[in-house]
């Protein structure tokens, strides 16, 4: 039997409320973050877990240094 915050048992009724009022209120906090727009979607996203970092870069090779082995003789 679950029990609730104060101790006392949870009826399934009072559980499935619970369920419906959480998914409103999941559903308002949802609609309000994406009306911020970018930001809102960010803060979404860091809630969610997926992450708001960017892939990482690829390495600059036009900086690559010739291996002395392919240098030629001065």
């Amino acid at each position: 039997m679950r029990r609730s915050g104060t101790g006392g048992p949870v009826k399934g009724d009072a559980i499935e409320d619970l369920i419906v009022i959480s998914g409103v209120m999941v559903d308002h906090a949802l609609q309000n973050d994406l009306a911020l727009g970018a930001a809102g979607r960010r803060i979404l996203r860091a809630i969610e877990g997926t992450g708001t970092r960017r892939p990482p870069a690829r390495p600059h090779t036009h900086h690559a240094v010739e291996p002395l082995w392919n240098a030629t003789p001065a």
